[in-house]
């Protein structure tokens, strides 16, 4: 259901459809996400390691020092690490929330990071612990049966919310100023394909 109403839109006062699709439309939405997606992107990140007399330095023989900082992916060979952290923070935009599965070798090391859909994972408790449940998502390749995880995982980043394990969609909580803003965007360019004039009289 989650699904559904994002890919049709979340209706708002104005009667105009709410999405991600339809949100970026607007100039201070799409503007917004991607000042933050650049900055986050051109961010310098790494793994260091803390030295005995104090201080740190780059632990970059560690494999996930290169997974963080140059290659998330370097078995799928799909993105960047610039691109990984631009499209976190673009997910949490338009989301609030940014997971990735991690793939390990068989010693537990981290040797992959696969950037998942958010509308696709869904995070829960049970017994106390923290879990996450995958479900398909063809569109973007990833075909793999229904899967639950446990958080060591995946990577979850989740902007504000209520319960500290997923965060809100700004989406939902802003669909009727967003749409507010796209209406009057629409009710402006109907105007000016009239040549200026306004149909109707009295």
């Amino acid at each position: 259901l989650f699904r559904s109403n994002l890919l049709n839109g979340m209706e708002s006062q104005s009667g105009i459809a709410v999405n991600d699709e339809t949100s970026q439309r607007l100039a201070a939405v799409y503007a917004c996400n991607r000042v933050l997606a650049d900055f986050i992107g051109a961010l310098p990140v790494g793994l260091y390691r803390k030295l005995p007399g104090g201080g740190s330095e780059p632990a970059d023989r560690r494999p996930e020092h290169r997974l963080i900082s140059t290659n998330p992916a370097p078995d799928l060979g799909l993105y960047t690490s610039n691109t990984f952290r631009e499209t976190g923070q673009y997910h949490m935009g338009l989301r609030g929330n940014f997971a990735a599965r991690i793939y390990r070798d068989g010693r537990g090391t981290a040797r992959n990071l696969r950037i998942l859909h958010p509308d696709y994972v869904r995070p829960f408790l049970y017994k106390g612990k923290l879990y996450y449940q995958v479900s398909p998502c063809p569109a973007w390749g990833y075909d793999d049966p229904m899967e639950t995880f446990s958080a060591d995982d995946i990577l979850h980043v989740a902007y504000l919310g209520f319960d500290g394990i997923r965060g809100k969609n700004p989406l939902e909580v802003l669909r009727d100023t967003i749409g507010i803003g796209l209406g009057n965007t629409q009710y402006v360019a109907n105007i000016q394909k009239n040549g200026g004039r306004l149909r109707g009289y009295l």
